[in-house]
């Protein structure tokens, strides 16, 4: 379907809010090597933000990935049963994300543009928004997040006020497997995790941690550093060869 006619009604269904998440990732794979398409894009990107009737950003991109129309493609899964997500659907190379509710704070090497992380919560309903500075302990939480350095791994963990780590990438399904952390390619441009995952939350504070790195780090060295950050009171990237690793963190109250 890579015709330029039919690229071009996708990306008016997009702006629209009507593309399904298949044709989102065709659409977005093929301007990312089309420079017509992608111009023809970026007018339309620049029309929504000239019109406030247009539906927003955030909208777009959420129905895009079934978030806001079909939320309950995502699977479900808690600290046990939680499964990988296989795919990544890009999303337009240019597109930034505008600010968040609360920033992440970045840990480790700024020599290079730093990735980015946002966090949607998807309630009991199944309506999703992007997280602000609190959640629900019966939330799903799904991820998006920019990777203009190249790390080639990513992992996204939680850990509670009493130190327990709950894993959202990779899934740890098995307690006595050791999954490394899931290959993410490089991209200035804002990607989904597509996968909306609940854990079986039993605190009132959650530190939602993005490690990049450029080694595949496995889950139980990985807990080993948090838990020997958190004894000696020090930052988690200390517990990684300096270079190798990004650290993203950001706290969330949770409401039970």
């Amino acid at each position: 379907m890579n015709s330029h006619k039919a690229i071009r009604r996708l990306i008016e269904q997009h702006f629209s809010g009507r593309i399904q998440p298949e044709a989102a990732h065709e659409m977005n794979e093929h301007c990312a090597s089309c420079v017509p398409c992608r111009e023809y894009y970026e007018r339309h990107l620049l029309l929504s933000e000239l019109d406030p009737t247009v539906l927003g950003e955030q909208a777009r991109i959420g129905r895009a990935l079934g978030l806001h129309e079909t939320p309950h493609h995502f699977r479900t899964s808690g600290v046990l049963l939680a499964v990988a997500a296989a795919a990544l659907l890009v999303l337009w190379p240019n597109y930034r994300p505008h600010t968040q509710p609360a920033e992440f704070a970045a840990r480790g090497s700024l020599k290079q543009e730093a990735p980015k992380l946002e966090v949607y919560r998807v309630d009991a309903s199944g309506k999703s928004n992007l997280a602000a500075d609190v959640i629900q302990s019966t939330d799903e939480l799904a991820f998006a997040y920019t990777n203009p350095g190249g790390y080639p791994y990513l992992m996204i963990f939680g850990v509670d006020e009493h130190g327990h780590i709950c894993w959202y990438h990779p899934a740890w399904t098995d307690p006595a497997g050791d999954p490394q952390a899931i290959a993410v390619g490089a991209s200035p441009s804002i990607r989904e995790l597509t996968e909306a995952i609940s854990q079986p939350l039993d605190g009132h504070e959650l530190r939602i941690v993005a490690l990049f790195s450029r080694n595949a780090l496995h889950v139980r060295a990985v807990e080993q550093a948090v838990e020997s950050a958190r004894q000696n009171q020090r930052s988690l990237v200390d517990g990684f060869e300096h270079g190798d690793a990004f650290v993203l963190e950001r706290a969330f109250q949770v409401n039970r």
